[in-house]
């Protein structure tokens, strides 16, 4: 599903947040959005769920979402149900459309067994890790189907160990289910190994917007560059490839 954003503004009070921010999302990518704290990502993010309304502006899908296909957010704290176990906060969405409760349980646990969390169906969120957590997140709004997934920084709460691995299963998950996805990080490193494409976005602009190796090879202005560690006339951004970005190529 591709999504076009015109225009957007929002402001809170004085201060702005998004200053005519143009962005086009191409159907089943993966993007991320990077950039310093407090510049608006997050509050994209919550545009495009319809959690949020700019102040001025358009978001312009290809087929408007609706209760079939939603446009989910996962958020930066997985937002599970405590007092509900894996399955049923996984069922939940479905729940509410009416599914029948064994069509329910029969695509919960389908899709437990694929994110590798189907021995904690009946555990309760409180008894997971932080790993398991994010999975059973991500679980719940796959199974509804959405149009689009946001996700907020989904390392945030994963140690250095697990980030790797979680940026594979995450980047592998958007493939096999061929879902758009955009994905707002502070983590670069995860961002670039992932991405189709990564917009830069400083001072509430999207300054840069593109491929990963355009990027680190020729940043846009010495702002971007000095963001992306990099200098104003391009360079590597890391001294040498990592064994998973070398698997990936």
């Amino acid at each position: 599903m591709s999504v076009d954003l015109r225009g957007i503004c929002k402001a809170y009070g004085d201060h702005a947040v998004l200053r005519d921010l143009d962005l086009r999302i191409e159907e089943n990518e993966f993007i991320s959005l990077i950039g310093p704290s407090g510049v608006g990502k997050t509050t994209l993010l919550k545009i495009l769920a319809d959690l949020e309304t700019p102040d001025a502006g358009l978001v312009r899908f290809k087929t408007p979402p609706g209760k079939e296909h939603p446009v989910l957010m996962v958020f930066q704290d997985f937002a599970l149900f405590p007092h509900m176990s894996v399955a049923d906060n996984v069922g939940y969405g479905l729940k509410i459309r009416g599914v029948r409760r064994r069509d329910r349980r029969d695509r919960v646990l389908k899709m437990l067994d694929w994110f590798g969390i189907g021995e904690k169906a009946e555990a309760y969120p409180a008894r997971l890790s932080a790993g398991q957590k994010q999975r059973a997140a991500i679980a719940r709004a796959l199974v509804v189907e959405p149009m689009v997934l946001l996700l907020d920084e989904p390392f945030a709460n994963l140690d250095k160990n697990l980030k790797g691995e979680t940026a594979e299963f995450i980047r592998r998950t958007q493939r096999s289910f061929g879902i758009t996805t955009v994905m707002v990080t502070h983590d670069q490193e995860e961002a670039f190994a992932v991405s189709d494409r990564v917009g830069v976005i400083i001072d509430g602009r999207l300054r840069q917007y593109d491929r990963p190796d355009v990027l680190v090879g020729a940043p846009g202005d010495a702002e971007t560059a000095r963001f992306l560690g990099v200098s104003a006339s391009g360079g590597p951004r890391f001294s040498e490839p990592t064994e998973r970005e070398q698997r990936s190529s």
